[in-house]
């Protein structure tokens, strides 16, 4: 089976070079869920991969003008296209949607009796709309990952923005969503994302997330501290997790929060009032990994009254779990129950109830929180990596449409 991924994720080589030119770190989590897929799909015996991938640049965080077509086969055998483009905030789109169509134009009369599928990255229609038109008239089966709904991904991240700026965001969305209606089939993130964008009831299959099927677990060294790591924004619980910890008055342990959103400035003046609070601020994928692995509880206070709740499967659930330290979540629904045998639960998102958890946990034993954590490694290490679930969406595009 050859199956093209488009995607605005690239290797985790090349992201280690993105993020060199960068003038500011960047929370993109999008980019180790996307490698972790192709990575799966690259281990398949019976699968040939290719991605065609514009890189995770903007003017406004990396100053080189132009990128020129580069090519990168991984130790898995997938080979990622690296699209060229000059950088601007108008030029990037322009020369990518010339770039992708070109090349979507090539790899599809390259073709010839083989059985082919494209998936798409449904949040990147500058290259999604264009290559689309492309394989249609091929006939090639084009199905999206939908790991958000655009409107509610774009809305969460908006600080103060110019009215031009508001009003291309808003044209963006608008295509977006238009053209997140209109695939062969889906892999959403959660059933519920599923229900909003497949308005076809074409075939799908949901994938929740992936597991880094290489990674082991490793002998606990512990720190006194409690995480939180991805989008620093009130309207993700994080004002009530540090308030709720501040109120506990454990003086002995910390409370570290890594990433970047609005509610950072008023939480770096929370830190300057409690020296146990502390802003880690953005830093690179494999760091957060490693401080995850040494803390004594992760935490996910996501709200789930809110209306993009209903739709959240936090990326962080399965790099958590897999960094075999204790998790505790509130009880999104997007989070199937099987994951709440094996993580803790805040009954109540409120202040009190993230306040009562804390406290509740951090008063058990260490040894019950360590077995708690590698029965959270053990359950995604097994059924949950991305090898395995890489096998679960071949098998569920063979069935649905059959070796042709």
């Amino acid at each position: 089976m050859k199956l093209l991924v488009i995607t605005n994720s690239c290797s985790a080589n090349k992201y280690n070079e993105i993020c060199k030119l960068r003038n500011k770190t960047s929370v993109e989590p999008q980019q180790k869920f996307f490698r972790l897929f192709i990575d799966g799909i690259g281990k398949l015996e019976d699968a040939e991969v290719e991605v065609l991938s514009a890189l995770p640049v903007s003017a406004s965080t990396v100053p080189q003008k132009r990128f020129e077509y580069e090519t990168e086969i991984t130790q898995t055998g997938v080979k990622y296209h690296y699209l060229p483009f000059r950088n601007g905030k108008i030029f990037r789109y322009l020369t990518l949607m010339g770039a992708a169509r070109k090349y979507a134009k090539k790899w599809s009369c390259e073709l010839k009796d083989d059985e082919a599928y494209v998936i798409v990255d449904a949040l990147v229609p500058v290259l999604t709309v264009p290559c689309k038109i492309i394989f249609r008239k091929k006939r090639i089966k084009v199905g999206a990952i939908v790991t958000d709904i655009p409107t509610l991904a774009t809305s969460m991240k908006q600080r103060q923005e110019s009215i031009l700026k508001k009003a291309l965001v808003a044209a963006y969305q608008k295509i977006a969503d238009r053209d997140l209606k209109s695939y062969d089939f889906y892999i959403p993130l959660t059933e519920s994302i599923n229900d909003v964008v497949n308005v076809s009831d074409c075939p799908y299959c949901v994938a929740e997330g992936f597991a880094d099927s290489a990674d082991t677990i490793i002998l606990k060294e512990h720190e006194n501290y409690v995480m939180y790591a991805g989008g620093v924004y009130e309207k993700y619980g994080v004002k009530n997790l540090v308030e709720a910890f501040v109120a506990l008055n454990r003086t002995d342990i910390e409370l570290r929060i890594f990433g970047d959103g609005s509610y950072v400035d008023e939480l770096q003046a929370v830190c300057s009032a409690h020296p146990n609070v502390r802003y880690m601020g953005c830093v690179l994928p494999e760091e957060v990994v490693e401080y995850e692995k040494k803390a004594l509880l992760l935490v996910n206070p996501r709200p789930t009254d809110e209306e993009f709740a209903k739709y959240s499967f936090p990326s962080k659930t399965m790099e958590y779990l897999l960094s075999g330290t204790a998790v505790v979540s509130t009880r999104l629904p997007g989070i199937p129950d099987e994951y709440f045998d094996v993580m803790y639960a805040f009954e109540d998102c409120s202040f009190e109830g993230i306040k009562e958890g804390l406290a509740t946990l951090l008063n058990k034993p260490w040894e019950e929180l360590i077995q708690q954590g590698v029965r959270g490694h053990e359950f995604v290490l097994g059924q949950k990596n991305n090898v395995k679930v890489a096998k679960k969406i071949q098998t569920f595009l063979i069935n649905s449409f059959g070796k042709r």
